[in-house]
């Protein structure tokens, strides 16, 4: 059975036993911060897995994509702009189907 240090028993604390007392609490808190630091750290290593994960996910997309539009290169050009209509990607089939060069 775990002992139980009730405000009774701790009136009757010399010095001695309070440091003792102190010094295991000092013990637990060391403990305690550690034991935080590892579920920190095993946590923080998981997301930079997830993280390392999705990115080789996305990679792999895009250049499945890519794939395809260039294959599509005979019939098709495409292309993207950003919101100020300046052209941010034109597949390079557009000098096949308009007889122009990227730029």
């Amino acid at each position: 059975m775990p002992f139980v240090l009730t405000f009774v028993h701790f009136l009757f604390l010399n010095q001695s036993q309070i440091n003792g007392l102190d010094h295991l609490l000092g013990l637990i808190k060391i403990n305690l911060e550690l034991e935080y630091n590892d579920v920190l750290a095993r946590k923080f290593d998981k997301k930079i897995r997830d993280l390392e994960y999705e990115r080789q996910k996305l990679k792999q997309s895009e250049q499945k994509y890519k794939r395809i539009v260039e294959s599509l290169r005979r019939e098709y050009f495409f292309y993207s702009q950003d919101e100020n209509g300046v052209f941010t990607y034109i597949s390079p089939s557009v000098e096949l189907i308009l007889g122009s060069a990227q730029k």
